[in-house]
């Protein structure tokens, strides 16, 4: 089961928005556009958790057993929406009393890829299956 990140981030986040598309030029200012893939706008959210520092070591811990890989929920404070998103990076700045860190959240579309005890690579459903032939289909493209 996908865990749920319990502590509260400020409402002064930041969040990027970069559509993947494919896009042809045909000259003379003639160009299509089609969006790539199903879930073509997966945001990433820079956002700052700010906890006492006894809770320090509880969202270390929470944030390091995910690995960067591993996906949870949290709340986004604008849109009130529960969002998928993995960790890739927590810098910390430890002060007297609070300790706060800026997380990188990028969202997910994903669910959890395993290996199996074959080796092979086991999807955990169709959207993740129709993510993989999509970057093939991308690079076959160029």
């Amino acid at each position: 089961m996908i865990q749920e990140f319990k502590w509260c981030v400020r409402p002064e986040l930041s969040m990027d928005n970069a559509p993947k598309i494919y896009e042809r030029d045909f000259g003379d200012g003639y160009t299509q556009r089609q969006v790539a893939g199903i879930n073509n706008l997966l945001r990433t959210f820079s956002v700052v958790v700010k906890v006492r520092r006894s809770e320090a070591i509880e969202v270390d811990k929470f944030l390091a057993q995910h690995k960067g890989v591993e996906p949870f929920y949290f709340i986004d404070p604008i849109s009130k929406e529960k969002k998928k998103v993995v960790c890739t990076q927590w810098p910390a700045k430890v002060g007297i009393t609070y300790t706060e860190f800026t997380c990188a959240f990028k969202e997910v579309a994903d669910t959890k890829v395993s290996q199996s005890s074959s080796g092979e690579c086991a999807i955990g459903d169709v959207p993740d299956l129709v993510a993989i032939l999509d970057k093939k289909l991308e690079q076959f493209n160029g």
